[in-house]
């Protein structure tokens, strides 16, 4: 499938005017938290580190980046420039390229390096909502993995000629996967509202049902890093999945739901509801505030570490 090519470059090109959200007298911090100036006011579902910094997806299709000067829109209307929400993101192995994924199919890349975007949206007719998005591989040989409803993903594979084969591949699950990850280009694990976790070895051609038997809880977020797979869930709770002997283990340090969970640079970092953040403590994992009270629906460890959500909310640390 090839892309509808376009610039959409959107601070100095289109003239459209940021919103500033500020927190608020001195931005008062928790644990070390502090809610920033924000360029939007919608709602920031997903943020990823690209070569050149951060970015943040969300309502109506906005991509933000925090670049030298705090954050900025880059994007305003998505990529195929109809205002969708994009839910997902995603970056090249090389740090090049961006990809946002969302409502209605809508699905797309940002270069870092001019602001080219190219238009994926709606591969082979799939006009469904995509929930996350997930890059292994450098552009020019890069593999999509996008979490769609009915337990399905999204495969993108980048051919010879440039062009990608795209296949809507079924878990087994029957409910909305809420999101990726893949250790390396082939193996991954996907979670779904079920609750229920599915593990493939083969590139998304094939998908084991792994669900813990005592899951009661809606899962959100998963990442696999030190020979385990984490998964996070509704009432505060984090599955451990050992990779080896294949058992799970709940932890609950909230009450909480926990709505993304990630992992970078030999950290990792949840976020959930009511502006709660989750890091790794003692075998375990503890939940601690930030100066917002909004849900954090994306989070990123890194330098800064950062949270997103509702309304436009940014928290870094």
């Amino acid at each position: 499938m090839r892309p509808e090519l376009s610039r959409r470059r959107l601070i100095g090109t289109l003239g459209v005017a940021a919103v500033t959200i500020t927190s608020g007298g001195d931005a008062s911090a928790a644990n070390g938290w502090t809610e920033v100036s924000s360029p939007t006011a919608k709602t920031l579902y997903d943020v990823a580190s690209a070569s050149d910094g951060p970015y943040a997806a969300g309502g109506s299709g906005v991509l933000v980046h925090r670049g030298s000067d705090g954050w900025e829109i880059v994007l305003a209307d998505g990529p195929s420039g109809n205002n969708k929400t994009l839910e997902g993101v995603g970056v090249t192995g090389d740090g090049a390229r961006v990809w946002v994924a969302g409502a209605s199919g809508r699905l797309g890349s940002y270069a870092v390096t001019d602001g080219t975007v190219r238009d994926y949206s709606k591969p082979n007719g799939f006009s469904d909502n995509l929930h996350d998005v997930e890059v292994v591989g450098p552009v020019g040989g890069e593999r999509i993995y996008a979490a769609a409803g009915s337990g399905n993903v999204l495969v993108g594979t980048r051919q010879a000629d440039g062009s990608f084969d795209w296949s809507l591949i079924d878990t087994g699950g029957k409910n909305t996967v809420t999101a990726v990850d893949f250790y390396g280009r082939d193996v991954g694990r996907a979670v779904t509202t079920g609750p229920a976790a599915f593990t493939t070895t083969d590139g998304g051609s094939t998908w084991t049902d792994v669900t813990p038997d005592s899951a009661a809880d809606r899962f959100f977020g998963v990442v696999s890093a030190d020979g385990n797979v984490w998964v996070g869930a509704d009432n505060g709770r984090i599955w451990r999945r050992n990779c080896t002997c294949a058992v799970w283990t709940p932890h609950r340090p909230d009450t909480k739901a926990v709505r993304a969970l990630s992992y970078r640079g030999g950290r990792f970092l949840g976020s959930g509801e009511s502006g709660r953040v989750f890091e790794r403590a003692d075998g375990g994992w503890v939940a601690r505030e930030t100066p917002v009270g909004d849900v954090l629906l994306g989070c990123l460890p890194g330098a800064p570490d950062v949270a997103v959500g509702k309304s436009g909310t940014i928290v870094e640390r």
